[in-house]
């Protein structure tokens, strides 16, 4: 198969030959140590490491364009830009398709910006739903997507999908999911879940949620039977019937 990353490195030839010619008559310009940076991180290919290089190299670039313009606004240097944001994009798509945690935090977990837009974390987005739908997806991916189904983020708001992909997240070891399965189970008025899964969450927990806040809230004896019951990992929701917890 024709990979992503070997299409972008396709389209990039015609750049090498400008960054090439620009090393031969101006070595050290800002255009030719960004060609620099994206040859290689093309040659590395797709990865944590390669793109913090890549982007590393790139803001400082941009950094040094804020406080001198020369050089940056050649036709040479807007070439080379461009090549390497869309090389950029191009490595946290192929993150985000695969599920990986470091290209889900860069699409999301800071303000948007000149490589991640609004439009790129969209289609971020829709990659990292889909790769939650594969058979051994990351956790990352299915905690992402739970977040997403939660709110409607990118996506219809579909409590039941974020319930399951959180479940199956916390399963893989996303002990952060058990806080919004918490969370979920308290806005459906379900102590008896909300008390389940705060305690699963465990330390990520306990300085927003105190357990006694839940037990307050549960019959007597509920609380020991419930603890009993979180011990086993394959018991994702608790039904409560004739006033004693019952595993689903």
């Amino acid at each position: 198969m024709f990979k992503a990353s070997s299409a972008r490195a396709l389209c990039g030839m015609v750049v090498i030959g400008l960054s090439l010619g620009l090393s031969a008559c101006s070595h050290g310009t800002k255009s030719e140590r960004l060609a620099q940076a994206v040859r290689e991180s093309i040659a590395s290919g797709s990865s944590k490491t390669a793109y913090e290089g890549l982007r590393r190299q790139f803001d400082r670039i941009e950094g040094e364009c804020d406080r001198l313009l020369s050089g940056c606004h050649s036709p040479e240097f807007g070439v080379v830009k461009k090549w390497a944001v869309k090389e950029l994009r191009g490595m946290l798509f192929d993150g985000a398709r695969s599920g990986e945690s470091w290209a889900i935090e860069r699409l999301f977990g800071s303000s948007p910006d000149e490589v991640v837009t609004a439009s790129v974390r969209r289609k971020g987005a829709q990659l990292i739903l889909a790769a939650a739908k594969r058979e051994g997806a990351p956790a990352a991916a299915l905690v992402q997507a739970g977040l997403m189904y939660k709110v409607g983020y990118y996506t219809e708001q579909d409590l039941g999908y974020a319930k399951a992909n959180l479940q199956r997240a916390w399963q893989k070891g996303a002990i952060r999911a058990a806080a919004t399965l918490a969370e979920l189970a308290r806005q459906e008025s379900d102590s008896v879940n909300a008390y389940l899964w705060a305690i699963r969450c465990g330390s990520p927990c306990s300085t927003s949620e105190r357990l006694s806040a839940h037990e307050a809230e549960l019959k007597p004896g509920q609380a020991h039977e419930i603890r009993r019951i979180a011990r086993d990992t394959s018991v994702l929701a608790i039904a409560v019937a004739t006033g004693e917890p019952a595993v689903k």
